[in-house]
């Protein structure tokens, strides 16, 4: 691993670019709004290296785009219909995080397609 007094924004921006997950080696005092967004448009599980001041319906939205299953990480009070829908579209799986009042047929068919679709592509 890369010594902390060598770890500048530039080398950090790089792993970032190389694996979304590199947030988690990351200098606390480097890791800026864009930096995180960047991370977690790679790989949505990045979102657990994002500090809590950072973290807003924008990258949470971002993180569900690239994970569904993220859902599960979010905290249900932020959990809306819409982020939910994000959620299900990217990975059927992810309706089993959806809290119980925002659970709608709608949803509920929309992840056994999505479930579908993947089974029979894959």
């Amino acid at each position: 691993l890369v010594p902390e007094e060598i770890k500048t924004k530039e080398l950090c921006l790089l792993a970032i670019k190389s694996h979304g997950d590199a947030l988690q080696w990351v200098p606390e005092e480097l890791k800026t709004k864009d930096l995180c967004e960047l991370a977690v448009k790679y790989k949505g599980s990045a979102l657990e290296f994002v500090p809590e001041e950072l973290k807003n319906k924008e990258l949470y939205e971002l993180a569900v785009k690239n994970d569904g299953f993220i859902l599960k990480f979010i905290p249900e009070t932020l959990k809306t219909k819409e982020l939910c829908l994000i959620a299900v579209e990217q990975d059927g799986h992810a309706f089993q995080f959806i809290p119980e009042a925002l659970k709608t047929k709608e949803l509920y068919l929309i992840a056994i397609k999505q479930i579908m679709y993947y089974s029979i592509s894959s």
